[in-house]
Protein backbone atom coordinates (compact mmCIF):
# COMPACT_ATOMS: atom_id res chain seq x y z
CA UNK A 1 0.00 0.00 0.00
CA UNK A 2 1.35 3.81 -0.77
CA UNK A 3 2.84 5.39 2.11
CA UNK A 4 2.25 9.59 2.83
CA UNK A 5 2.82 12.33 4.67
CA UNK A 6 -0.31 13.76 6.67
CA UNK A 7 -0.91 17.56 6.65
CA UNK A 8 -0.47 18.11 11.14
CA UNK A 9 -3.34 20.33 10.71
CA UNK A 10 -5.14 17.00 10.26
CA UNK A 11 -3.02 15.65 13.47
CA UNK A 12 -4.24 18.50 15.29
CA UNK A 13 -7.69 18.25 14.88
CA UNK A 14 -7.85 14.45 14.72
CA UNK A 15 -6.12 14.73 18.09
CA UNK A 16 -8.29 17.52 19.20
CA UNK A 17 -11.76 15.51 17.75
CA UNK A 18 -10.53 12.66 20.28
CA UNK A 19 -10.61 14.29 23.26
CA UNK A 20 -13.41 16.19 23.27
CA UNK A 21 -15.27 13.25 22.62
CA UNK A 22 -13.48 11.14 25.35
CA UNK A 23 -14.62 13.86 27.99
CA UNK A 24 -18.26 14.89 27.26
CA UNK A 25 -19.08 11.04 26.87
CA UNK A 26 -16.78 9.63 29.72
CA UNK A 27 -19.36 9.90 32.66
CA UNK A 28 -21.81 7.94 30.50
CA UNK A 29 -19.26 5.16 29.28
CA UNK A 30 -18.86 4.75 32.90
CA UNK A 31 -22.67 3.41 33.72
CA UNK A 32 -21.72 0.53 31.21
CA UNK A 33 -17.94 -1.08 31.93
CA UNK A 34 -18.23 -4.83 32.96
CA UNK A 35 -16.89 -5.60 36.32
CA UNK A 36 -12.78 -5.32 36.74
CA UNK A 37 -10.68 -8.06 35.29
CA UNK A 38 -14.21 -10.04 34.81
CA UNK A 39 -12.90 -11.39 31.16
CA UNK A 40 -10.16 -10.57 29.18
CA UNK A 41 -9.32 -10.41 25.20
CA UNK A 42 -6.04 -11.37 23.36
CA UNK A 43 -5.35 -10.74 19.98
CA UNK A 44 -3.42 -10.55 16.89
CA UNK A 45 -3.55 -6.93 14.67
CA UNK A 46 -1.99 -6.38 10.99
CA UNK A 47 -0.84 -3.14 10.38
CA UNK A 48 -0.64 -2.75 6.40
CA UNK A 49 0.12 1.01 6.46
CA UNK A 50 1.70 3.84 8.29
CA UNK A 51 1.75 7.38 7.76
CA UNK A 52 4.56 9.21 8.81
CA UNK A 53 6.02 13.33 8.47
CA UNK A 54 9.51 13.46 9.42
CA UNK A 55 10.25 9.67 8.67
CA UNK A 56 8.78 9.55 5.65
CA UNK A 57 11.20 11.52 4.16
CA UNK A 58 13.91 8.83 4.70
CA UNK A 59 12.17 5.68 4.63
CA UNK A 60 9.10 3.47 3.96
CA UNK A 61 7.12 1.94 6.04
CA UNK A 62 6.62 -2.32 5.73
CA UNK A 63 3.79 -4.18 6.72
CA UNK A 64 3.78 -4.79 10.70
CA UNK A 65 1.95 -6.89 13.16
CA UNK A 66 0.59 -6.48 16.78
CA UNK A 67 -0.61 -8.88 19.66
CA UNK A 68 -2.56 -7.42 22.54
CA UNK A 69 -3.79 -8.09 26.14
CA UNK A 70 -7.45 -5.92 26.95
CA UNK A 71 -9.69 -6.64 30.11
CA UNK A 72 -12.36 -4.63 32.14
CA UNK A 73 -10.29 -2.46 34.99
CA UNK A 74 -11.96 -0.46 38.06
CA UNK A 75 -12.33 2.58 35.54
CA UNK A 76 -12.58 2.05 31.56
CA UNK A 77 -10.22 -0.67 29.81
CA UNK A 78 -6.90 -1.54 29.78
CA UNK A 79 -4.70 -3.12 27.32
CA UNK A 80 -1.08 -3.81 26.61
CA UNK A 81 0.51 -4.93 23.82
CA UNK A 82 3.75 -4.75 21.00
CA UNK A 83 3.69 -3.99 17.56
CA UNK A 84 6.49 -4.65 15.18
CA UNK A 85 7.13 -2.28 12.11
CA UNK A 86 9.77 -2.53 9.43
CA UNK A 87 11.07 0.60 7.82
CA UNK A 88 13.65 0.62 4.42
CA UNK A 89 15.57 3.17 3.26
CA UNK A 90 15.26 5.84 0.62
CA UNK A 91 19.02 6.74 0.33
CA UNK A 92 21.45 4.21 -0.12
CA UNK A 93 23.65 5.78 2.86
CA UNK A 94 21.02 4.93 5.48
CA UNK A 95 20.21 1.83 7.36
CA UNK A 96 17.10 0.22 7.27
CA UNK A 97 15.42 -0.37 11.09
CA UNK A 98 12.68 -1.98 12.63
CA UNK A 99 10.67 -0.12 15.04
CA UNK A 100 8.91 -1.99 17.80
CA UNK A 101 6.72 -0.40 20.40
CA UNK A 102 5.51 -1.50 23.86
CA UNK A 103 2.54 0.41 25.54
CA UNK A 104 -0.05 0.27 27.80
CA UNK A 105 -3.30 1.65 27.22
CA UNK A 106 -6.84 2.83 29.05
CA UNK A 107 -9.94 4.03 28.02
CA UNK A 108 -13.52 3.81 27.74
CA UNK A 109 -15.87 0.92 25.50
CA UNK A 110 -18.84 1.68 24.40
CA UNK A 111 -21.21 -0.83 23.20
CA UNK A 112 -23.35 -0.01 19.70
CA UNK A 113 -25.64 -1.77 17.76
CA UNK A 114 -25.63 -4.82 15.62
CA UNK A 115 -22.82 -6.39 17.97
CA UNK A 116 -20.55 -3.26 17.59
CA UNK A 117 -18.27 -1.50 19.99
CA UNK A 118 -16.50 1.69 20.22
CA UNK A 119 -13.39 2.06 22.12
CA UNK A 120 -10.95 5.30 22.77
CA UNK A 121 -8.32 6.05 25.06
CA UNK A 122 -5.23 7.25 25.58
CA UNK A 123 -1.76 4.75 24.99
CA UNK A 124 1.81 5.31 26.60
CA UNK A 125 5.22 3.76 26.15
CA UNK A 126 8.25 2.75 24.88
CA UNK A 127 9.55 2.67 21.14
CA UNK A 128 12.92 0.57 20.03
CA UNK A 129 14.59 0.97 17.03
CA UNK A 130 17.10 -1.25 15.67
CA UNK A 131 19.27 0.17 12.72
CA UNK A 132 21.28 -2.35 10.55
CA UNK A 133 24.15 -1.90 8.51
CA UNK A 134 25.18 1.41 7.29
CA UNK A 135 27.85 1.32 4.50
CA UNK A 136 28.33 4.64 4.39
CA UNK A 137 28.99 5.45 8.09
CA UNK A 138 30.03 2.22 9.37
CA UNK A 139 30.04 3.88 13.07
CA UNK A 140 26.37 4.58 12.98
CA UNK A 141 25.77 0.37 12.23
CA UNK A 142 23.88 -1.49 14.22
CA UNK A 143 23.33 0.08 16.91
CA UNK A 144 19.61 0.92 18.91
CA UNK A 145 17.61 3.21 19.91
CA UNK A 146 14.74 3.28 22.77
CA UNK A 147 12.52 6.55 22.99
CA UNK A 148 9.47 7.46 25.03
CA UNK A 149 5.66 7.35 22.79
CA UNK A 150 2.41 8.31 23.54
CA UNK A 151 -0.75 8.76 22.13
CA UNK A 152 -4.60 8.21 21.19
CA UNK A 153 -6.25 4.76 19.74
CA UNK A 154 -9.43 4.09 19.17
CA UNK A 155 -11.27 1.14 17.16
CA UNK A 156 -14.33 0.04 16.21
CA UNK A 157 -15.39 -3.95 17.16
CA UNK A 158 -17.72 -6.55 16.01
CA UNK A 159 -18.18 -9.52 17.59
CA UNK A 160 -19.32 -12.00 14.98
CA UNK A 161 -19.17 -15.07 17.42
CA UNK A 162 -19.96 -15.23 21.46
CA UNK A 163 -15.70 -15.11 22.27
CA UNK A 164 -14.39 -13.91 17.84
CA UNK A 165 -14.64 -9.87 17.22
CA UNK A 166 -12.63 -8.44 14.25
CA UNK A 167 -11.55 -4.80 14.83
CA UNK A 168 -10.42 -2.07 12.47
CA UNK A 169 -8.26 0.63 14.44
CA UNK A 170 -6.26 3.55 14.06
CA UNK A 171 -3.51 5.49 16.34
CA UNK A 172 -1.76 8.69 16.57
CA UNK A 173 1.80 8.30 18.19
CA UNK A 174 4.59 10.98 18.58
CA UNK A 175 8.36 9.30 19.92
CA UNK A 176 10.18 11.97 21.69
CA UNK A 177 13.26 11.96 19.60
CA UNK A 178 15.12 15.34 19.88
CA UNK A 179 12.59 15.84 16.09
CA UNK A 180 9.56 14.79 17.25
CA UNK A 181 8.37 12.09 14.95
CA UNK A 182 4.62 11.62 14.52
CA UNK A 183 3.03 8.39 13.23
CA UNK A 184 -0.97 7.38 12.07
CA UNK A 185 -1.15 3.56 12.00
CA UNK A 186 -4.32 1.84 10.38
CA UNK A 187 -4.50 -1.53 11.65
CA UNK A 188 -7.48 -4.77 11.28
CA UNK A 189 -7.10 -7.49 13.48
CA UNK A 190 -9.30 -10.43 15.67
CA UNK A 191 -9.09 -10.87 19.20
CA UNK A 192 -11.18 -13.61 21.35
CA UNK A 193 -12.51 -12.92 24.23
CA UNK A 194 -11.81 -15.26 27.87
CA UNK A 195 -13.19 -15.39 31.07
CA UNK A 196 -11.26 -15.24 33.79
CA UNK A 197 -11.14 -17.89 36.59
CA UNK A 198 -12.20 -17.12 40.15
CA UNK A 199 -8.65 -17.01 41.43
CA UNK A 200 -7.35 -15.22 38.57
CA UNK A 201 -10.04 -12.33 39.45
CA UNK A 202 -9.31 -12.50 42.91
CA UNK A 203 -5.83 -12.33 42.61
CA UNK A 204 -5.21 -9.22 40.32
CA UNK A 205 -8.49 -7.38 42.34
Amino acid sequence: MPRSHICPTFFSTLVFVEILLFITTTPLAARFQAKPFSSAQIGINYVPNAFQNSLGDFWDAGNGGEIFWEMPFYMGTVQAGGRLTSFSRKRNDLPNFHLANYYLQWGYKWSLPFHLKWFTGMRAGNSTMWFGNNAAYPSASNITESELTAGIHSYISYQFLPTWSIRICGDYLKMFTRKRVNLFYISIGIGRSLKLPDWLMKFLE
